[in-house]
């Protein structure tokens, strides 16, 4: 998400983000992270290094939600909201340069999005691949938890855009959100999340090999298709203005 910080409303709800993800983050923390929280980091940094602009708003999406959701399902809650909170900032201060009210809106959002995910997943079993074979239960689990993160972090880019944009937050989720590539697209992120996971269980960190290029491809095409759409949009203008 990426807005121009003057209006005071945007720096009230920037500042009512960032309280209420710590405030969620304080009370699922457990303690000192593991060796392996430097990793997910990484991975998370390097899913966001892959990110395409939205057709309104001047936001960015960002193709983070594969090993944000992998380390949803296998790391402690805390951990997960921290690894997925400082790889946000580490990207957007240095890979996409954004101003520190925009990379702490949008980590403290995407914390925000991964705890109503890990909620609605421990609500329906949770998903634990060491005890258990992963069933239809875990599958229904995953998808309500990937469908609980989108609709807390597409809401809250919604609402920003709105108060940037002068417009409703659902006018701006339409013109972002609203159509069958996004949906599809995501969903193949979030599927490619539960592989991540499932295949760290089993073969350890080479599985980022295997689930790496399927994500460099879904980011490939989600670029084509955004420019695609702006160029039609482009040729629409100029008959229009004709």
């Amino acid at each position: 998400m990426s807005f121009a910080p003057t209006n005071t409303r945007i720096l009230i709800a920037v500042a009512t983000t960032v309280v209420a993800a710590f405030a969620v983050l304080g009370r699922v923390w457990s303690g000192v992270p593991g060796p392996d929280f430097a990793l997910w980091i990484l991975l998370c940094v390097l899913g966001e290094a892959l990110w395409v602009r939205v057709p309104v708003g001047n936001a960015t999406l960002s193709m983070a939600i594969t090993a944000n959701f992998a380390a949803m399902l296998l790391l402690p809650a805390g951990h997960a909201l921290a690894a997925i909170a400082v790889a946000t900032v580490i990207a957007e201060a240095t890979l996409m340069r954004k101003s520190p009210l925009r990379f702490m809106f949008n980590a403290s959002q995407s914390m925000l999005a991964a705890a109503a995910g890990i909620v609605v997943i421990e609500l329906l079993g949770g998903v634990a691949f060491e005890a258990r074979a992963f069933g239809a239960a875990q599958v229904l689990a995953c998808l309500a938890g990937a469908i609980a993160y989108t609709l807390v972090n597409t809401f809250a880019v919604s609402v920003m855009i709105g108060l940037e944009q002068r417009m409703s937050p659902f006018a701006a989720w339409r013109a972002n959100f609203a159509n069958a590539y996004e949906v599809v697209s995501n969903g193949a992120l979030f599927a490619l999340g539960v592989v991540l996971a499932l295949l760290i269980r089993m073969i350890g960190p080479a599985a980022v090999v295997l689930v790496g290029l399927p994500v460099v491809l879904a980011w490939l095409s989600y670029r084509h298709v955004l420019k695609a759409s702006a160029a039609s949009d482009d040729e629409y203008d100029e008959r229009d203005a004709a």
